[in-house]
């Protein structure tokens, strides 16, 4: 019955387009992308001062003076603030305003243990084995949730039978995270997930088909593939000229493909789920340079900065730099991109040996046996073992990240020494 399943499944769900590889051995990239009214190209020709003529940016938001970056890493403190909560991995089980724009009418539908997983009539022998997988699954989301992205379409109902046809409980937008609780395999053997969220205080549950969740956790994707629970890794389309297309990149603008395919066809393993913030991208940019919410240090260029902000080498962003900050499409690079990476620990990829890597070229390196100050452990094992805690369990690539944005690549600045001017005896 597994392999029926799992060939059924296939065949009921390769007319559709899916992601390309479900199954992640390494990184699942999760693409806070679009906002409302999305960067146009050449919407971030600006530079110098505000009112002067602009110049700096190339077509396509991309900047002449590019900054640099290494995995999402900016250089000293990048204080230049991303909107809409890119590259942050938003917890299912916390209220989001985003939801709103997509709510429509809703009850509260709490789990209370119990769900129908396998439509009437199925053949005794499928729906024990079903039974079975669901029971497993129930254990596993009861150790530690289980979290999915929605994706493949910029918003989704989350509906209250497994069916096409039923009402939706709550629709929600592309980059929604829910909690996987148990399963549902229909009539057509397509596989359902029964899911859960918090929305306006309220517990709501229901079903969203297995093709339009992302998943990474290591532990469903084993369960998957063990229960035959899984549709068809690798499913892709072939367009009229023979090129290979990919669902997951045709949900984001044209302006996102070139690059987003690009890295498919660099790494097949990579999903990439576009985050609907529903912010306006002008009324967004207003908000973030009002004040002193967006600097730059002085070692940026010329056209991403507007006047000194106090007696050290802080400046106000210009509108160019900020707009070259936010834009994601020039985060679209083998290291940019894992400023949008999903921030959950996966045993698969978040390996000491890949933390090392990441580390190489910082203050933290390894090189002559070095180990961190105090200790007998190096970085790349404290760092690992910190991220992969039980009730932490964050990804590591993200831990480094924010010490090298407080400290630089080579640890030099004074934020944590406790003597900086003006706030002494404070350990940032």
């Amino acid at each position: 019955m597994k392999k029926r399943i799992r060939h059924i499944c296939g065949v009921a769900l390769a007319a559709v387009l899916l992601c390309g590889d479900l199954q992640w051995p390494v990184s699942k990239v999760s693409m806070a992308m679009e906002m409302q009214n999305e960067p146009t190209e050449g919407d971030t020709a600006a530079g110098g001062q505000r009112g002067d003529s602009r110049q700096g940016i190339n077509e396509g938001g991309q900047a002449g003076d590019a900054l640099q970056e290494a995995g999402g890493i900016g250089q000293a403190e990048d204080a230049l603030q991303e909107a809409g909560g890119i590259g942050q991995e938003e917890d299912a089980w916390q209220e989001t305003d985003r939801i709103e724009q997509a709510a429509g009418n809703w009850q509260e539908t709490g789990y209370d243990g119990a769900v129908r997983r396998t439509a009437e009539g199925m053949d005794e022998e499928t729906a024990e084995w079903v039974e079975l997988a669901g029971e497993t699954l129930k254990e596993l989301a009861a150790q530690k949730d289980i979290m999915a992205t929605v994706y493949l379409s910029d918003e989704y109902p989350v509906r209250r039978e497994p069916s096409y046809e039923s009402e939706a409980v709550l629709t929600v937008l592309s980059g929604q995270t829910v909690n996987i609780l148990d399963i549902h395999v229909d009539e057509n053997f397509e596989v359902w997930e029964y899911v859960g969220l918090i929305y306006k205080g309220q517990e709501l549950c229901g079903y969203v088909p297995r093709a339009y969740l992302a998943c990474v956790d290591s532990r469903f994707l084993a369960w998957e593939e063990e229960y035959g629970m899984n549709p068809e890794s690798a499913v892709y389309a072939v367009d009229e000229n023979g090129n290979t297309v990919y669902a997951d990149i045709e949900q984001f603008p044209e302006s996102y493909r070139p690059a987003l395919l690009e890295l498919k066809q660099k790494h097949p393993n990579w999903v990439f789920a576009k985050l609907n913030t529903a912010l306006d991208w002008e009324t967004t940019i207003r908000s973030e340079l009002q004040g002193a919410k967006s600097l730059v240090y002085y070692t940026f260029p010329d056209w991403a900065k507007e006047g000194l902000y106090d007696e050290g080498k802080w400046y106000y962003a210009s509108e160019a730099g900020l707009k070259q900050q936010m834009d994601p499409r020039n985060g679209l690079t083998e290291s940019g991109i894992f400023r949008f990476e999903q921030l959950t620990f996966n045993k698969e990829y978040h390996t000491e040996e890949a933390v090392r890597s990441f580390l190489d070229k910082t203050f933290m390196h390894e090189r002559n046996g070095q180990k961190a100050p105090g200790t007998e452990m190096t970085y790349s094992t404290i760092f690992w073992y910190i991220a992969k805690e039980e009730g932490r369990e964050v990804s590591p690539f993200h831990l480094v990240a924010r010490v090298v944005q407080e400290q630089g690549y080579q640890g030099g600045s004074p934020l944590i020494s406790g003597t900086y001017p003006g706030y002494e005896g404070y350990y940032n």
